[in-house]
């Protein structure tokens, strides 16, 4: 579905993405983790041709399109979602007019679409604060809102970033449990997220990011038995 060759993306002069390569298959749920500062968001935005980052080296497919050089709103028509870190709802707008504003039909041979009424199946709250301006909804209720954006387009790759930010521990779970209900669809994710236990019961497979660099790519169980990796570069004491 998603490949990632040899990607070098620059800020300026900073050469942040040394190198990626990785593969986000059909169906699965990749994590990307990492310290702050690593370049986890930086290769969500070259995926999704946001600038900056510029791309001077490498490739990144998508279902056999290549994506380098294409702007945004293209290769988001090819089937890629983004949740962009902070959520970024429309705050003026409703939340029935938020969901609707980013509807887009099905392609040719998805599977069932969605729609307004399925995407209040998946957040129920979102349902009872239908006709609330996305400004006066919790932090909560405003990530299930950008969810639900990002699933109005129909994709079949969703991209996370830090998903989870700011959110109470209660809340944390709760959208563990729905991401683990997208899973359950069929719906591809990569995952970037800083809260560890979430991308572990999420993933199928996780890519550790340090500098710039993938440092590990693995299963969830591998790395939880490796503590030296986990210490190493994510911080987390044996």
């Amino acid at each position: 579905m998603l490949e990632i060759e040899d990607l070098h993306s620059y800020y300026g002069l900073s050469h942040i993405l040394q190198g990626i390569s990785m593969v986000v298959p059909p169906g699965r749920v990749i994590a990307l983790l990492g310290r702050n500062g690593m370049g986890k968001t930086t290769l969500v935005r070259s995926i999704m041709g946001l600038r900056p980052p510029e791309i001077r080296q490498g490739r990144i497919r998508y279902n056999g399109h290549d994506l380098v050089g294409r702007p945004p709103h293209e290769i988001s028509r090819l089937g890629i979602s983004l949740i962009p870190q902070g959520r970024r709802v429309f705050p003026s707008l409703t939340v029935e007019e938020n969901l609707r504003i980013a509807w887009r039909p099905p392609r040719d041979g998805q599977r069932e679409a969605w729609t307004v009424e399925r995407v209040y199946e998946l957040f129920p709250r979102l349902a009872e604060r239908r006709s609330q301006r996305a400004k006066t909804l919790s932090g909560g209720e405003q990530q299930m809102l950008a969810i639900g954006r990002a699933l109005m387009g129909n994709p079949d790759l969703l991209l996370l970033d830090e998903p989870s930010e700011g959110l109470a521990p209660l809340l944390v779970q709760l959208l563990r449990d729905q991401l683990l209900a997208l899973k359950g669809t069929g719906l591809a994710m990569l995952l970037v997220e800083q809260n560890v236990g979430l991308a572990m019961a999420l993933a199928d497979e996780v890519y550790l990011l340090e500098k710039g660099m993938i440092v590990y790519h693995g299963t969830p169980s591998d790395l939880q038995s490796r503590p030296e990796l986990m210490g190493r570069y994510l911080g987390l004491s044996k």
